[in-house]
């Protein structure tokens, strides 16, 4: 979800229309296939987005080119953010597979794996 709003929103908002963001990240949650499983993060990413959006509209206008208030640079967020989650998913799949012991390891080459 983290990889397609950070796609879709740098193409679709404007800082100088903050209130787009949470709205257009509502409209491209909403049409993921994931949605109804992901439904319990949608409410703190509106959020998040919200704060961002209000704060890069007033660094924005303070100086036009302050990094990390543009489109784009919301878009390496969250790309990052993506990235990041997905890396802490596989180490927690890493540190909850059993230990390898004698049975459960004659298990496995029974089972062909």
């Amino acid at each position: 979800m983290l990889y397609r709003l950070a796609e879709e929103l740098p193409q679709r908002c404007s800082v100088d229309h903050p209130e787009l963001f949470a709205a257009a990240a509502t409209v491209i949650m909403g049409r993921r296939d994931s949605a109804r499983t992901m439904a319990h993060l949608e409410e703190p990413i509106r959020q998040w987005l919200d704060h961002w959006a209000t704060w890069a509209h007033g660094a924005a206008a303070a100086d036009p080119t302050a990094l990390g208030a543009q489109p784009e640079d919301l878009g390496k967020l969250l790309r990052f953010t993506a990235f990041w989650v997905d890396k802490m998913v596989q180490r927690q799949g890493w540190q909850q597979q059993p230990e390898p012991t004698a049975d459960n390891t004659a298990q496995t080459l029974k089972a062909g794996g």
